[in-house]
């Protein structure tokens, strides 16, 4: 069968995307291709385009039959800013693909590329991903295209609803049993089918900083913050007929987690999942997926799509299979550039692999060692870290020292926004992963997040514990436990900008307040670096005394560690001292 290619570019592209001919075919096309999906499909690729304009020009290789009629679509882009040719949608489709017609399987996508080195001799083109029913033949050995590319498999999860008695069992298992009945005794728990936009409205900015918050612990990463454009395209997805299926778990009507799928014919690929780091003790993410697996099944639906990437996925799969990454090259040099960096990485992945190190925490830990070697003051670090005494000082006072706390400073408690507003100063500030993931192990433990932001970047932030809290310091390697009665201020931050006791008073003055009404709470702590001198007066001269010191000493990588009570104070922990 005949397909002869053409490409069109730039506002070429975008007249053929609106012409009411084309955009039928397309559709025609895209429900005869036996390996497309919604992200290929008009609707979806319409929205990307539009909201995307700014960053990317459409590009667009078209195939036709002998009657001129659509026969084959690849839909792409050009990067405005570095000419980079990519797959429409980016890393937003989560599945990438060419459409043909069945008869045509390997044909237009052989006759599109050649076209395409043509137009860019330089370039190259990532499918991320394919899923694998797609004809990747010209691509394999033997392959016409075997030579100028390179394919690698990724495992994929699925979950097969079938009539939903699997999930029910799942769910009905001790601890999915165990946390759903804790849950329940909070309140009121209901999952929700969001239909409409409007329904979840007043409830999006939320949900996206449950996601922002999420991945910027996890992947450094902060989607929606940093990409002003992804809000409204999501919101334009909503709007599209059939094309989303969005679910919330809500707990006496506030939403704690949701998900939001895209729905592929009889399959469901989950495109955005993500809860309320304050309940994240209950496993909120894989209990609203057995609920959600539950409901859909009802339905009609057969599978729930995991995605590629994430090995916490592997425990809810019932089944796997691989998809692919395709990389072609319009210059073969580049192609075999491009295998032999990959091999050498896969050999290092191997040596890791037997030294049971993950791959993933390997290239953190180096990113993390890169950011502060680069940072001011490296060499005197590692000469402090061979050599270094550190502390942390213990104050305390009663509660009924501070009867008329007046709170005059703008600080919020548990303001996720306000946690991602951090901004990196150099020398020996964390660096905003390492500062949410913190974050994200003390709210997952209960502990209550106080901020103030100025000019949109966090100025002061720390955090209250409540009694029979165990904290850790690991600036000295020594853990505390807050007594019966009390409630424990630490983990200051304040930005170089905003380093003044008014600043750290404010935040102060709101949690003692706060830790004033909790029950029971009858004396305040806090902790204190001893090197912060800042806060040590601050919070002497609103009435803290000293009562404890915790140390750790370090010589040539021995670790000593103590802690030493002051004259006259109560010892509010057992002294103990250790060698490492």
């Amino acid at each position: 069968m005949q397909c002869n290619v053409e490409i069109r570019r730039g506002e070429d592209a975008r007249e053929l995307l609106g012409a009411v001919e084309i955009r039928e075919q397309w559709k025609r096309l895209h429900a005869r291709c036996p390996w497309s999906t919604v992200f290929q499909s008009p609707p979806f690729l319409d929205a990307w385009y539009r909201h995307y304009d700014a960053f990317y020009e459409p590009l667009l290789a078209i195939g036709r039959d002998g009657r001129g009629n659509l026969a084959g679509i690849l839909p792409l882009a050009v990067e405005r800013e570095h000419g980079r040719l990519v797959v429409a949608g980016t890393h937003h489709a989560e599945y990438q693909v060419w459409l043909a017609l069945p008869e045509l399987r390997t044909q237009f996508i052989e006759a599109a590329l050649e076209s395409l080195r043509e137009a860019f001799p330089r370039g190259r083109l990532q499918f991320t991903y394919i899923r694998p029913d797609a004809p990747l033949e010209s691509f394999r050995a033997g392959g016409r295209w075997h030579g100028s590319s390179d394919i690698r498999a990724f495992p994929r999860g699925l979950i097969a609803l079938g009539d939903g008695n699997k999930l029910r069992e799942s769910l009905h298992e001790k601890r999915n049993r165990r946390q759903l009945n804790r849950l329940e005794n909070l309140g009121t728990l209901q999952l929700q089918h969001i239909e409409r936009f409007e329904d979840l409205e007043a409830e999006f900015d939320e949900i996206i900083a449950f996601n922002d918050f999420r991945k910027g612990a996890a992947y450094n990463k902060l989607p929606f913050r940093n990409d002003p454009s992804k809000k409204p395209f999501h919101v334009s997805l909503f709007r599209i007929p059939d094309l989303l299926h969005v679910s919330v778990l809500r707990l006496n009507g506030k939403v704690i987690s949701a998900r939001i799928g895209i729905i592929n014919r009889d399959q469901v690929i989950g495109y955005l999942h993500t809860h309320s780091p304050f309940l994240a003790k209950y496993s909120l993410s894989g209990l609203h997926l057995l609920l959600l697996g539950i409901r859909l099944a009802e339905k009609g639906f057969r599978e729930w799509d995991l995605t590629p990437g994430g090995t916490y996925k592997d425990k809810f799969a019932t089944h796997r299979d691989d998809a692919f990454v395709l990389t072609i090259f319009f210059s073969r040099a580049a192609c075999l550039r491009h295998k032999a960096k990959m091999r050498i990485s896969g050999i290092g992945k191997n040596v890791l692999c037997r030294l049971s190190l993950q791959p993933e925490r390997v290239r953190e830990a180096l990113g993390s060692f890169i950011r502060n070697a680069i940072r001011p003051g490296t060499l005197a670090g590692i000469g402090s870290a061979l050599f270094e005494t550190r502390e942390v000082k213990l104050y305390a006072a009663e509660m009924s020292d501070f009867p008329n706390l007046e709170n005059t400073h703008a600080t919020r408690r548990d303001d996720l926004n306000d946690l991602m507003a951090f901004q990196e100063t150099g020398g020996r500030s964390p660096s905003i992963q390492e500062f949410l993931s913190r974050a994200q192990s003390r709210l997952e433990a209960g502990h209550r997040a106080y901020t103030s932001v100025v000019d949109g970047v966090l100025a002061c932030s720390g955090w209250l514990a409540e009694q029979t809290s165990t904290l850790e310091f690991g600036e000295v390697g020594q853990e505390w436990r807050v007594p019966e009665g009390g409630a424990a201020l630490f983990g200051f931050y304040l930005h170089s900008d905003h380093r003044t006791e008014d600043c750290l008073r404010g935040a102060l003055v709101r949690m003692l307040r706060d830790a004033s009404a909790m029950k029971g709470a009858k004396r305040a702590y806090v902790l204190v670096p001893g090197d912060d001198s800042l806060i040590s007066r601050t919070i002497e001269r609103m009435g803290f005394r000293h009562e404890a010191s915790f140390f750790r000493r370090r010589t040539l990588g021995r670790a000593v560690r103590w802690k030493r009570q002051v004259a006259g104070a109560p010892d509010r922990a057992s002294e103990r001292s250790s060698a490492s």
